[in-house]
């Protein structure tokens, strides 16, 4: 995983290293208009939280069961133990991960890759208008959105050819036997 975020970062830098300041500084201005910092915290709050709980649950089991068998004493211990580590895993992932300032670059990166300094200038005033803003509040509710319908339509749209097919199959393999059966 990190030898792909070096890469990614390797060939981010050189795209990056090619575009003229005023670019760069538009590109910038945009990033921070599209990425809401409120949704990417809150995804790395929750991914953070999942890669502690995996580790804990994996130590924990075993080390409350040994400390369960021993006394009650020993297991209150061991809790107040476990929940001063967790606290501590929280502040060293802190430092670990930060996917704000990554998405800021991973939107820069992408935005100058296709769209020149005249495009980066009209999306920058677009972004900036209310309508950009509520675009981007909105968007990704509007995205999940489509994402769910098209998800059910799907699901009904495969039940239903799939009862087609399912007759189809049945019909043609009917008849094939049935001209095996008068050879």
């Amino acid at each position: 995983m990190l030898k792909l975020v070096l890469i990614l970062f390797v060939l981010n830098s050189s795209l990056y290293a090619k575009v003229d300041k005023e670019s760069r500084q538009i590109v910038k201005k945009l990033a921070l208009l599209m990425v809401d910092k409120s949704v990417i915290e809150s995804q790395e709050k929750a991914i953070k939280a999942q890669i502690i709980d995996r580790v804990m649950i994996r130590y924990s089991k075993q080390n409350r069961v040994a400390f369960m068998s021993e006394s009650s004493k020993s297991i209150n211990e061991y809790l107040k133990f476990e929940k001063k580590l967790k606290s501590g895993l929280q502040s060293s992932l802190k430092k670990e991960i930060s996917l704000y300032s990554f998405s800021l670059k991973m939107y820069s990166s992408v935005y100058l890759k296709y769209f020149n300094k005249k495009d980066l200038k009209i999306l920058l005033s677009f972004y900036q208008s209310s309508t950009g803003k509520k675009f981007v509040k909105v968007n990704s509710n509007v995205m999940n959105g489509v994402q769910t319908r098209l998800n059910k339509h799907l699901k009904t749209s495969i039940s239903s050819l799939s009862t087609k097919l399912s007759t189809i199959v049945k019909k043609e393999t009917k008849e094939f036997l049935a001209t095996i059966e008068k050879k």
